[in-house]
């Protein structure tokens, strides 16, 4: 099973946003995200998933993270042997549904 939540807002809750410091990730070496939810009240738990660049599901990234209103750095370890190519992250409101999306590229 699966919780529900339920969310009481005066306002459009909005669609997160995933703002990666660098678009290019060597190899061996971390990728950095700021997530945040815009215009956020308070806390937000957001499910991060990636898919390589062939369109597959990278479990071994994937995580749950709250953010604040200030929103929260993310830090993805890509492996020494990890494709080469652009993979995409999404960021998925769990109290919204509504998902972000960011693409960044392993050299």
């Amino acid at each position: 099973w699966r919780p529900t939540f339920v969310v009481l807002s005066d306002g459009k809750l909005k669609t997160p946003v995933l703002e990666p410091a660098r678009t290019m990730a060597p190899r061996g070496h971390k990728l950095r995200l700021r997530a945040f939810v815009p215009d956020a009240l308070g806390r937000h738990a957001l499910k991060l998933r990636v898919t390589t660049p062939q369109g597959d599901a990278a479990p071994w990234f994937d995580r749950s993270i709250t953010v604040g209103t200030q929103g929260a750095e993310v830090s993805i370890p890509i492996a020494h042997n990890e494709q080469a190519g652009i993979w995409k992250v999404e960021a998925t409101d769990l109290y919204t549904g509504k998902t972000g999306t960011s693409r960044f590229t392993v050299q």
